[in-house]
């Protein structure tokens, strides 16, 4: 069997391949790796989720419209879709991990997750759907621990 682009089962391996390779890359460049190692999610979560939201990551690294987040008293859940699962393991993160306050990412109004375990990451969610997750938390809600002075 030859190996050249001509040669379909060659063309499906390849882009297998590369789709894997990208998928492993944006997850160690955007830190979800990072935040798997410590925060992977143990059991599904079936409370309050959004699905098909736009996150940021570290670097710029955008997730349009392919996670899904959830929230209830006990921490964030944070997924992506199946297609783009590869290197990137559902996450569930308790909410004593966590410090949010709101920001800008470029014009976009945000809030911002920054992570006791995995400081160097940070997760950027669209404002509208923060507010949401705060809803869905009530009193569990951590606000800017950092901003009142006590680091994690």
């Amino acid at each position: 069997m030859e190996m050249t682009f001509q040669n379909p089962l060659f063309f499906v391996f390849y882009f297998i391949c590369l789709w894997i390779a990208i998928s492993c890359i944006l997850s160690a460049i955007g830190g979800w790796f990072e935040l798997g190692r410590a925060y992977r999610a143990v059991k599904p979560f079936q409370e309050n989720r959004w699905h098909f939201q736009d996150a940021y990551l570290r670097l710029l690294t955008s997730y349009k419209g392919s996670v899904t987040v959830g929230a209830n008293a006990e921490g964030l859940y944070t997924s992506v879709f199946l297609l783009f699962r590869i290197g990137h393991p559902p996450l569930f993160i308790p909410w004593e991990d966590i410090s949010v306050r709101p920001g800008k990412c470029l014009w976009v109004r945000v809030y911002k997750f920054d992570f006791r375990q995995v400081p160097s990451v940070r997760l950027q969610l669209r404002e509208k759907l923060g507010k949401n997750i705060q809803i869905a938390t009530g009193s569990a809600w951590p606000g800017d621990r950092s901003a009142a002075g006590s680091e994690f």
